[in-house]
């Protein structure tokens, strides 16, 4: 039986998640949910998905959902993180977990009483250039890593999301907490990497183009 997958949120991250689900064997879409009711309909329309929710109880109630994608604004990662928790449902979170740092470890907690599966969407994690450094570090081959410096370019006028959340401080939790959050998350989630670091530098480019 294939896992059922259900989306919270609209925006471009859910649009960017549909085809990845569909390449995907064993699992499938079965439901939307947005706080604006006419959006999750057009989704669910748009994706031939079975079921769309206004309401985000009714939506972790629906028994064809196994595990919940976490696609809204920053600022509300937690409450949809945790009612998923406690429904049983596993999650992908996008990055970055929420806002703060106290909010998060709400998140990790409920998860871990719950006993469901919560994953964050790095999916840099897996990219060629890391998957190389991951392999060169590993290896041995250049040593012990003492510093690093990473740079993030990005044409943000390429990324407009429906609500344009990311330049709101207060749903986004600043702007370093988006794509900068990548590096954090590559320097502990690589065996070895961090343990004779002394000084990292990460520069983000948000750049506009037209």
């Amino acid at each position: 039986m294939a896992i059922g997958i259900g989306i919270v949120g609209t925006g471009l991250v859910a649009e960017l998640h549909m085809p990845a689900i569909a390449a995907v064997e064993g699992v499938r879409a079965v439901a939307v949910a947005d706080i604006a009711a006419d959006r999750a309909k057009d989704f669910a329309a748009r994706y031939n998905l079975p079921a769309h929710y206004a309401d985000l109880r009714s939506f972790l109630a629906d028994p064809q959902i196994d595990a919940v994608i976490v696609g809204t604004p920053n600022r509300y990662h937690t409450e949809v993180a945790i009612e998923a928790a406690a429904m049983g449902k596993h999650i992908l979170c996008e990055k970055p977990i929420t806002h703060d740092l106290v909010s998060g470890a709400h998140i990790i907690e409920a998860c871990a009483k719950a006993g469901g599966q919560l994953h964050i969407g790095f999916n840099q994690r897996y990219a060629n250039t890391v998957t190389a450094a991951r392999n060169i570090i590993q290896s041995g081959l250049i040593g012990e890593i003492k510093s690093f410096r990473s740079v993030f370019s990005e044409k943000w006028d390429e990324w407009v999301d429906i609500d344009n959340f990311r330049y709101d401080r207060k749903l986004s939790g600043g702007d370093g907490s988006y794509n900068p959050s990548y590096r954090p998350d590559q320097i502990h989630a690589e065996p070895g990497f961090h343990r004779g670091l002394r000084h990292a530098s990460t520069q983000c480019d948000a750049c506009t183009v037209g």
